[in-house]
């Protein structure tokens, strides 16, 4: 493909980028978006209520790029700016962008080639990670080039070869006819990519990292990992169950992904929580263990590393902080 082509010989692409008090990155989101090889965009501003200048600079960009259109609502949160944009886009395909992250000039372009060539439903990319006053740039999530059914896809989910984010992918909009993010809740994309993977038929990957992702440790605090343990512990319930009746082969690829998600977000509770408070540490424990038959059924080959970081979280709880705490803080994430 080029950027020579007319671009109405392409399907139209929805490009949706909630917006709330991100005037320090807004532009650098915007302009990777105008400058996409991929010309045949609708670029959707949602300002979910921002109480900073991001309005008047969504406003702006409207004014300067005919692709672009501005929506302004009542803030509601992510889930609800997102359900707005999918409501209002008008594409055959879609996709999200955070307004604090950034695109490479070929990421459609890319995604979209992955995604016909393949005659997929998804397709999704590498991403590159990056830290606030950091050079240091870093690639995460290997995986195979094409998932060819939806058990496969859900095994990729399960396995941490596709990552739970809503972002760094194309979608048919199809998909979202029957599927709403839920509103009013944090780890939106968890249910809503689980749901969505149960109704397609092929997922296809591109190895580059053409998508942005900004580390932003600022609004990490205890009383949302918290918050967020307890929305995980109904949401992995939910999953369970519905693996059990319909995915059965699945079901200890599924428990190791919940043993994965909680000991992840232990790590952010004990690195950015004010100290180590045990009673907390027995919570995430107590959802642990109760997995723990299905994680040690798991080869190394599937799920090895979460199998030996599963053993020290359970028997060197000290020892797990520190070595987290060091990890993160070699990443320059700290308090």
């Amino acid at each position: 493909m080029s950027n020579q082509l007319i671009p109405q010989t392409f399907p139209l692409i929805s490009v949706i980028i909630p917006v709330y008090n991100t005037e320090k990155y807004l532009q650098e989101c915007v302009d990777s978006v105008m400058k996409q090889t991929y010309q045949n965009l609708e670029i959707l501003l949602i300002d979910d209520g921002s109480t900073d200048t991001s309005a008047e600079i969504c406003d702006a960009y409207e004014r300067f790029d005919q692709r672009i259109t501005t929506l302004h609502k009542e803030n509601g949160g992510l889930s609800d700016a997102r359900n707005f944009g999918i409501k209002n886009a008008n594409g055959d395909y879609l996709c999200f962008i955070d307004s604090d992250d950034f695109i490479s000039e070929n990421f459609i372009e890319k995604l979209f080639e992955s995604i016909t060539k393949t005659h997929s439903d998804i397709s999704f990319c590498n991403f590159v990670k990056f830290f606030p006053g950091k050079n240091k740039k870093i690639g995460n999530y290997h995986s195979k080039d094409l998932y060819e059914n939806r058990e496969d896809a859900i095994r990729g989910l399960f396995s941490g070869e596709i990552r739970t984010s809503a972002w760094a992918k194309l979608y048919k909009k199809s998909i979202f006819d029957s599927i709403q993010f839920p509103e009013g809740e944090i780890a939106e994309d968890i249910m809503t990519l689980y749901n969505a993977f149960c109704t397609i038929n092929k997922i296809s990957f591109t190895k580059k990292g053409i998508y942005f992702y900004r580390q932003n440790t600022t609004g990490i605090t205890r009383t949302k990992t918290m918050a967020l343990f307890n929305i995980l512990k109904t949401k992995f319930k939910e999953i369970d169950q519905d693996v059990q009746e319909n995915f059965v082969n699945l079901q200890k690829n599924a428990r190791g992904y919940f043993v994965r998600i909680y000991i992840g977000t232990y790590s952010l509770n004990c690195i950015f929580g004010k100290q180590r408070d045990p009673s907390e540490y027995q919570l995430f424990k107590t959802e642990v263990i109760q997995y723990l038959p299905s994680v040690l059924q798991l080869s190394l080959i599937e799920m090895g590393f979460i199998k030996i970081r599963t053993i020290v979280f359970l028997n060197f709880p000290i020892i797990y902080d520190l070595i987290y705490k060091l990890y993160y803080l070699r990443q320059g994430i700290h308090k």
